[in-house]
């Protein structure tokens, strides 16, 4: 084989290759692929601003309740099998704070009391809806 084409071969085949990596990237970045979504996190809102309130929630979604202070919490939950509330940790802050952690659709009573003298009680309601359902489109045969 002559010195031109193995160099316009080898220029051809870097060229695709460069190609097919550009064109991956693309449509990873257009499909989302690699990215985080906004469901990755979870949901926040102080604690103070839910007495007696509703908290609505979907499914596979967690919602944590941040803390002016280093105060604990102890739940009582009207209904253990819609929500269940866990201590998170948060690393910034150094401290735990209770989060909701949605186990089944459906709505439900939770008062959470401090574990400073005085037991302040954090009563609301948790709504957790289930997520839409998208339905993928049947090919046609």
């Amino acid at each position: 084989m002559n010195a031109f084409r193995v160099r316009f071969l080898r220029r051809r085949a870097g060229g695709s290759a460069l190609g097919w990596a550009i064109t991956l990237a693309i449509v990873l970045a257009l499909t989302g692929c690699g990215a985080e979504t906004p469901q990755a996190h979870p949901l926040a809102t102080p604690l103070a601003s839910v007495q007696s309130g509703t908290l609505r929630i979907q499914l596979h979604q967690v919602m944590v309740l941040t803390l002016k202070d280093d105060q604990r919490y102890t739940a009582l939950i009207a209904d253990p099998t819609i929500v269940s509330v866990v201590e998170h940790h948060d690393a910034a802050a150094g401290r735990f704070e209770p989060e909701l952690v949605p186990l089944k659709a459906g709505s439900t009573q939770v008062a959470l009391t401090s574990s400073r003298p005085g037991h302040e009680v954090v009563g609301f309601r948790v709504i957790v809806t289930a997520p839409p359902v998208v339905r993928a489109m049947a090919a046609p045969y």
